[in-house]
């Protein structure tokens, strides 16, 4: 390759989205850009380095021997410059800049968003970005600065606090119910109701032959956000965080049926982040919201800190 070199952190990042996800679509969604825009960076970066990095086969695109000889050095590369953006803003003591956090579709949207609305209006000067996604956005390469998931074990490299019990309940909506002329009590007591049957890679949810063996699947979607909007469209019962559900006026839970969780909700952030003062103040505003939450305690009290 002689003298020709990587330019830029661009780059190394386009290059590496490239190798994690094997398509340009694939590092598009994870860059959040257009995929003519990797392809094009792509083509730029072999130009100027001059040797072919990947193969585009029929199943995605497959780096060379070139392109793999590449691949330790382009992640020490990152960490180096995760370590520096990481160093910079763990000095930051103001209330202000930018901050990303990121939570599932069906929290954000349904719980979280609140108290978002009222973090950003006692902190104008912070910009604050909120991610629904489902994805597990990295906080080791500072893909956000907090996250938000339900997790039996976070990782180790991270902080954070449990914020509440994951409970789940069923869920229907009224006109369901309306439809088969039954109430709440008496639903649940049916062993027929039709039920919403969320992400079928996984199986059928263990409830669904404990409370509905002669019921159906009446639908089948791909997470939790669309399972809401089956239910509340009368095609059945779903399973959905007590959280969520309690907050939703048009749904009804059944009494008495259990749909376990072994996950807590928890507020999570990179060790790097704990003196950086916008991350902090959100992380207090988020667990002083959740305990004002009620009866929905953590299984194990909320006040725990990962080491």
């Amino acid at each position: 390759m002689h003298n020709r070199t990587m330019q830029d952190w661009d780059d190394i990042r386009f290059y590496l989205a490239l190798v994690r996800t094997g398509s340009t679509t694939g590092a598009a969604k994870l860059l959040a850009v257009n995929h003519s825009t990797v392809s094009r960076r792509i083509a730029q970066l072999e130009e100027r380095i001059g040797a072919r990095l990947f193969d585009r086969l029929a199943s995605g695109a497959v780096p060379t021997a070139a392109g793999a000889a590449l691949v330790a050095v382009a992640e020490q590369v990152e960490r180096k410059a995760t370590e520096f953006s990481r160093g910079a803003s763990a000095e930051d003591a103001r209330l202000a800049g930018r901050l990303v956090v990121t939570a599932p579709p069906l929290l954000a949207n349904h719980v979280l968003m609140p108290m978002v609305a009222e973090f950003a209006r006692r902190h104008p000067d912070i910009e604050l970005e909120l991610v629904a996604s489902d994805q597990l956005s990295s906080l080791t390469r500072h893909e956000a600065d907090i996250a938000i998931r339900a997790t039996a074990a976070p990782q180790d490299t991270l902080m954070g606090h449990r914020l509440i019990a994951n409970e789940n309940g069923l869920y229907c909506s009224q006109g369901f119910l309306d439809r088969r002329g039954l109430d709440a009590t008496k639903a649940a007591q049916c062993d027929d109701l039709d039920w919403i049957w969320i992400d079928q890679s996984k199986g059928s949810p263990p409830w669904t032959k404990r409370y509905f063996p002669r019921g159906r699947a009446l639908a089948k979607v791909d997470g939790k956000s669309t399972g809401l909007a089956a239910a509340r469209a009368g095609m059945g019962v779903v399973e959905l965080p007590l959280m969520v559900g309690r907050v939703i006026a048009d749904l009804v839970l059944l009494p008495g049926l259990q749909a376990p969780s072994d996950k807590d909700v928890w507020v999570l952030y990179h060790r790097d982040f704990r003196r950086t003062a916008r991350v902090r103040a959100f992380v207090v505003e988020v667990r002083n919201q959740f305990r004002a939450l009620g009866p929905l305690e953590p299984k194990r009290g909320n006040e725990e800190e990962l080491a």
